[in-house]
Parts: structure tokens; C-alpha cells; sequence
């Protein structure tokens, strides 16, 4: 009778934890795709250059400050480790909001080309909105899983990140583009992201308490193994389960956590690691040249011969294959964890990015589409990467702020490539106007893009060999 009972108990307690743990899951992509929208810059920056007569500097300019807002990320980690996933996610939506609300007052009043800095500090506000989105999202679901599930986890809530642009240039091409209407797109984005970064982050993300992440199922799949390695609860409701051994699953929880637990580094004494500053570097370069294409896209489509206002659909392109790698990364991380270490599949991804900045050199509008391709892999691969494994060399505990420590190399890698191919740009004008036509308007800038993605290629190996203690801690 006590048996059947607390079966019954527990079957009850594992559907309500699944439940919980998927709608988390979901507000937490529904928050990403909200908090990505900036990617789509490029479907409407030709629009704005032409409108308000912007020179290509004064877009790249615009771009670079704007990212730069999305990714410095230690105020948001500061807010999350200090104030929790629903304030981070709050501040989050009113920023967002807000940013594109400046937006449409600009593009209303014809900001002159003269005050581009200040669009860009409009954008940066959004791009800094959305990484309290991010971190919020991410923190809030990471302690819901497996250590074994952690990738597929990050893999599938930075796809929302991601379809971000994809979803939004779709409607800016269908429903505004035509009447060039960017006044009407902005209230919508004001709007639409807002109202769902808040209802999402108040009301359904959560932490699902600590003694409930051990699974009754599990433990009948696994005999001996906790379901979240590193707890050293018993399954609730299963201590008169004679099927179960309540003690060998403590057991074997607590000699799991001895070979998982790492120490929680405080971000100083993070960034005193030999492993982050490569991490950092490796992120900044190749974040940056993938940042070098999907910032210039729609100049870069007009310079090889499209047509203006076009180049939504090599946003789109970028996009869809972006989510697609990052699930695909996030999946085959996780499958293939006991062989390939989280550094390795971070080199694979800087690998792809490399390819497409040679080819980008030789390019061709068709030929574009290949390098959206190539640079959405790549994208997708170094995100759903990085995520987990500042989580697994630094520890849990502040894993807020170190996450957004390492996301600022994103924002530095901006202006490693931004401002110089904006002025290689610039250089090759020829005549009156401020457009580029030719493949010499961008080729130098991927040139030197690849050069510096193939010295990341060396720090990358090196990156690996930092891991490796990591790596056999976990499985050996």
C-alpha cells in the first residue's frame, strides 16, 4: 500500500518537474528570439542609409556601437547573479522597448547623418536589452538539466536567439519593406518584444528547487545513477522503492560530484586564467570576422552586384542555418561528450568561419549565399559553445558575470574588423555617392578577417590542451 502510494507520488511529482521544466524552457526561447532581433539590422540598414543619406562609415559605426551594447554583458550578469533571472529579464524588456520606440522618433524626425552616433547608442540600448534577455534565459534553464543535457539545452535556446533575425526580416520584407515604412516596423518591435520579455520572465521562467531535479524515471533507466550528477539528494518519494537503492544512488551522486565539481571562480580570479584569456581571444576574433559579414550584409550584397534592398534574404539564409547549428552543435556536443571536450567543437566552428572568410574574398552574389551558410554554422557553433564551457571551467556560482566577461570579446571583436573595412570601403568609391560596387570593395578586409581566424585556429589548439584536465575530470 506504502509502495503504491509513493509510486503514485512520485509519478505525480515527475509530470509536474517535466511540465515546469518545458514551459521554462520555452519563455526562455520565446525571450531569446525577442532579445536577437538586433541581428536584423542588415535587412533595414540599406533603407536607412538611403533614407537619411548615411555613408557606408556612418552604418558600420552605427553597427559597431549598437553591438558593442548587446555584447557587454557584465551589468547583466551582475544583475542576475546579484537579483535573479526576473529583474534581469525585466530590465531586459523595458530596454528593448524603449530602444525601439528612440528608434522610430529617429527615423520620424530624419536623424541627420551628422548624429549617426547617437542611432547607434538607440541600437545599443536594444543590444543591451537583449543580453539581460539572454542571460536571464540562459541562467534561469542551465540548472534545470543533466550536466549530459547542458548543450542541447544552450543549443536549442540560442536557436531562438538566432531564428531572431530570420523571423523579423521575414516580416520586414513582407509586410513593410515595400512601403518602406520603418517607422511602423519599430512600434511593432517596441511593442511585440516588451510585452513578451516581461510576461515570459515574471510569470514562466523559474528555478525548479533543488531537491526536485533527481527523476524517479531516471533512476529506474540509469539503476545507480542520479539523474543530475552532483546532487546528493535522494529521489523524493522513492526511499520505500525496493527496486531503487536510495543509498547507492547517494553513493554514486556524491563520487559523480567529486569528479565534476569545479571551483566557483570569482570573475577576478577568472580573469587571471590562462583559459579565459583564450577563450576570450578566440571568441573575439572569430565572432568578430562572422560580425564583419552579417553587420555590412546589405552593402556587401550591392558591392558584388544585388539589388538594393534585397539582402533580406540572405539575412533569412544566415539565420535559419544559424539555428540549425546551433542545435546541431549543442546535440552532438553532448552525444559525442566522452570523446570531444566543448573546446573541440568550439575549434570546429572557428574551422567554418575561416572557410568563409576566404571566400568571401573571392565572392559572387550567388556565391553569397554559401558564405550566409557557412557564417550562420560557424555563428551558431561558437555560441552554443562558449555558453557551456565558461560554465564547466568556471563554476556555477557566478556564472552570470563570467559568461558576460566572456561575451564582451564579442563586442570587442566589432571594432577589430568594423572600422577597417568601413575605411577600405570608403577608399574605394569611385566617383560621387556613397556606394561601392566591386569585389575590391571588401576583399582586403576578408583577407586580413582570414589571417587573423587562422592565428585563432593556434590559440584554439592551445585552448584545447587547457581543457583536457577538465574533460577527463568528467569522464575518467
Amino acid at each position: 500500500m506504502n509502495s503504491s502510494h509513493s509510486h503514485s507520488t512520485s509519478h505525480t511529482n515527475s509530470t509536474r518537474v517535466t511540465v515546469l521544466r518545458w514551459v521554462s524552457l520555452l519563455a526562455g526561447f520565446a525571450i531569446m528570439v525577442m532579445s536577437g532581433t538586433l541581428y536584423g539590422i542588415s535587412a533595414y540598414s540599406p533603407e536607412i542609409k538611403s533614407r537619411l543619406n548615411y555613408t557606408e562609415p556612418d552604418i558600420n559605426l552605427i553597427t559597431s556601437i549598437a553591438d558593442v551594447g548587446l555584447y557587454v554583458s557584465i551589468p547583466a550578469g551582475l544583475v542576475y547573479d546579484r537579483f535573479g533571472f526576473r529583474v534581469a529579464a525585466s530590465i531586459g524588456a523595458v530596454m528593448i522597448g524603449l530602444g525601439y520606440l528612440l528608434m522610430y522618433i529617429a527615423v520620424w524626425q530624419d536623424l541627420a547623418p551628422s548624429k549617426a552616433p547617437l542611432m547607434g547608442a538607440i541600437l545599443a540600448l536594444v543590444g543591451q536589452g537583449g543580453i539581460f534577455g539572454v542571460i536571464a534565459a540562459m541562467a534561469a534553464n542551465e540548472r534545470n538539466y543533466r550536466p549530459r543535457d547542458k548543450g542541447k539545452v544552450a543549443g536549442f535556446l540560442f536557436a531562438g536567439f538566432g531564428s531572431s533575425a530570420a523571423i523579423f526580416s521575414a516580416v520586414y520584407k513582407l509586410a513593410y519593406q515595400n512601403s518602406a515604412d520603418l517607422e511602423g516596423y519599430f512600434i511593432l518591435l517596441a511593442c511585440t518584444t516588451a510585452a513578451i520579455c516581461l510576461v515570459c520572465g515574471l510569470f514562466l521562467l523559474r528555478h525548479l528547487p533543488q531537491d526536485e531535479m533527481l527523476y524517479p524515471s531516471d533512476t529506474e533507466k540509469d539503476g545507480s545513477k542520479a539523474a543530475l550528477l552532483g546532487d546528493e539528494r535522494p529521489v523524493p518519494g522513492y526511499s520505500n522503492n525496493k527496486s531503487v537503492n536510495p543509498s547507492s544512488i547517494l553513493l554514486a551522486s556524491a563520487t559523480h560530484a567529486d569528479l565534476l565539481k569545479r571551483p566557483d571562480l570569482t570573475p577576478l580570479e577568472v580573469l587571471r586564467t590562462k583559459l579565459f584569456v583564450l577563450i576570450f581571444s578566440v571568441i573575439m576574433i572569430s565572432v568578430g570576422a562572422a560580425l564583419l559579414f552579417i553587420n555590412n550584409l546589405g552593402s556587401i550584397y550591392e558591392a558584388y552586384g544585388g539589388q538594393h534592398g534585397e539582402s533580406g534574404n540572405l539575412v533569412i539564409v544566415f539565420s535559419v542555418l544559424n539555428v540549425v547549428s546551433r542545435v546541431i552543435f549543442g546535440y552532438l556536443s553532448d552525444h559525442f561528450s566522452r570523446h570531444l571536450s566543448r573546446a573541440s567543437f568550439l575549434t570546429m566552428a572557428v574551422v567554418i568561419v575561416t572557410g568563409a572568410q576566404l571566400l568571401l574574398a573571392w565572392s559572387t552574389v550567388d556565391l553569397l549565399y554559401l558564405a550566409a551558410v557557412l557564417v550562420g554554422l560557424a555563428d551558431g557553433g561558437i555560441f552554443s559553445q562558449y555558453a557551456v564551457l565558461v560554465r564547466e571551467s568556471f563554476g556555477a556560482k557566478h556564472y552570470g558575470t563570467n559568461f558576460g566577461l566572456a561575451t564582451m570579446a564579442a563586442g570587442v571583436g566589432v571594432f577589430l574588423f568594423g572600422p577597417m573595412s568601413a575605411a577600405l570601403y570608403d577608399d574605394k568609391i569611385v566617383g560621387d555617392g556613397n556606394n561601392c560596387y566591386g569585389e575590391s570593395c571588401y576583399q582586403t578586409s576578408f583577407f586580413i578577417s582570414a589571417g587573423c581566424c587562422a592565428f585563432s585556429l593556434l590559440l584554439c589548439v592551445q585552448m584545447i590542451r587547457e581543457t583536457r584536465k577538465i574533460h577527463l575530470e568528467r569522464w575518467i
